[in-house]
């Protein structure tokens, strides 16, 4: 009996070596898998948040560009109007009502905190306090390009601020940085 016992465990001590290498085997196998679970699942979150964060850049850009068009028509048609016969002017209140309904949703797109000059632009924009005398006309034409102006040039730093941050999201370090956020060397 104890040489039955002896081959036994001889058989056994034989086998350990496969049982360790199929367990160690198994348990990368497991971690392998963790792993790539929990990375994939990261990667289709992120691509998931970048394919958003891109389809509310378009969007921005398409109502900007709408609302700008809209006011720019607007203003135009104001400015033709004749002023010394106020009774035969007339206003395009639909016009109007959908200008600013425009300027709203992309207020309301906006970061309230990151944006608030664009906000204020175009709050300052939709207010239409128009002019009543011909004289007021020429003055109020300049503040409203400079305004929109403005308006352009905020829109373009916003976008290609979020534009970055799409790209650093995605992984893409070795981004574009503009003058003021690029560290200025001092020579000895």
């Amino acid at each position: 009996m104890d040489i039955e016992k002896a081959k036994l465990i001889s058989s056994l001590i034989d086998k350990i070596p496969i049982v360790i290498s199929i367990l160690f085997t198994s348990a990368i196998s497991i971690v392998t898998l963790i792993v790539g679970y929990k990375s994939g699942k990261r990667q289709s979150s992120l691509n998931l948040i970048t394919s958003k964060r891109i389809e509310w850049l378009e969007n921005i850009r398409n109502e900007l560009a709408e609302y700008l068009k809209d006011i720019y028509l607007l203003y135009s048609r104001f400015f033709d109007q004749d002023f010394e016969n106020p009774d035969n002017n007339e206003y395009d209140y639909p016009a109007i009502s959908k200008a600013v309904a425009e300027g709203n949703r992309i207020i309301l797109r906006l970061n309230p905190i990151d944006d608030t000059k664009i906000i204020e632009i175009i709050k300052e924009i939709s207010n239409f306090h128009l002019p009543d005398k011909s004289e007021e006309v020429e003055e109020y034409s300049k503040k409203t390009d400079k305004l929109l102006t403005k308006l352009v040039d905020e829109s373009h730093t916003m976008l290609k601020k979020e534009w970055e941050k799409i790209k650093l999201e995605a992984g893409h370090k070795n981004t574009l940085k503009s003058p003021s956020t690029v560290k200025k060397i001092k020579k000895p």
